[in-house]
């Protein structure tokens, strides 16, 4: 497995590769959109799965937030949500190109329906486990910011310094203090630098948040265009239906009518036997005489 966050998806290409020519492990001969929709699914089962494994790494990031003295690694929070939302954008492209593809048979395209609508409900999900623990990390991290607070800084320059009365001492006294007062204002002039970081990042961190109901919005779509497709093989699974009872009423149909002649026949062939016995019975009697 790559690292977490990886933001890429694999190509679209069939489980097979090039030597097998495009037969399954049965041997027989599968389509090209059957292949491509089993690369399709294999896709998307690998970015949920990677969009759960950066989902725990973020969780485990969160909990150690909870430290104060924890400082928050702006930087992987942020290739792991930029990765994330690569991924989580990749799924919902592969998603919607599934739809397009049909099976070659009524029982193909209803088994391919069950598979995209499991993956769609695993996709739906993580991003939603994904969405919370975003929100979950940029509330410890503006926390966090928060209580770090500001340095205040308070001069005291040309205060009155009791109990030195002599120049020289009190000049040595207050040179001392410029420098500490230069220190402490290069202190909060660093931790001032570091809260505008902070803040600068934090931002970062909320504008990384994916907006999931961008992607429902997609889902529901793709509910949508799944649902005519639907329509479009129930329809087609209606007609065939309709062709096979027609062809079973002319089966029965052709069925009476071979019983019919063959009852004709019969009747024929006894109305010819008794015509003949009569004759041969006629034959007889005048032989006979």
């Amino acid at each position: 497995m790559s690292e977490e966050f990886s933001g890429g998806y694999g190509s679209i290409r069939g489980q097979s590769g090039g030597n097998q020519d495009d037969r399954g492990a049965s041997g027989g001969y599968q389509s090209e959109d059957y292949v491509i929709f089993q690369s399709l699914s294999d896709t998307i089962s690998s970015n949920i799965f990677q969009i759960n494994s950066n989902v725990q790494a973020l969780e485990r990031i969160c909990k150690q937030l909870g430290n104060q003295l924890t400082e928050v690694p702006y930087d992987k929070l942020h290739r792991i949500q930029q990765g994330t939302n690569k991924l989580a954008s990749d799924t919902t492209v592969c998603l919607k190109r599934m739809i397009n593809l049909q099976g070659s048979s009524v029982s193909e395209k209803r088994k391919q329906r069950l598979q995209q609508e499991r993956l769609k409900d695993e996709f739906e999900n993580s991003i939603s486990k994904y969405r919370n623990i975003q929100k979950k990390l940029s509330e410890k991290s503006k926390q966090m910011m928060n209580s770090t607070g500001t340095v205040k800084f308070t001069s005291h320059r040309g205060d009155q310094i009791p109990g030195f009365d002599d120049g020289d001492d009190k000049t040595r006294l207050l040179s001392d203090e410029q420098q500490s007062q230069q220190q402490l204002e290069d202190s909060v002039s660093l931790d001032q630098s570091l809260l505008e970081e902070r803040e600068r990042m934090t931002r970062q961190l909320e504008s990384d948040i994916l907006d999931v109901n961008e992607i429902f919005r997609d889902l529901a779509s793709i509910v949508h265009d799944q649902g005519e497709v639907v329509d479009s093989i129930e329809g087609h699974v209606i007609r065939a239906h309709d062709d096979v009872e027609n062809a079973n009423e002319q089966l029965q149909k052709a069925s009476v009518y071979r019983r019919k002649a063959r009852k004709k026949k019969c009747c024929l062939l006894l109305i010819l036997l008794i015509i003949l016995a009569i004759i041969a019975i006629i034959i007889y009697i005048k032989t006979k005489n």
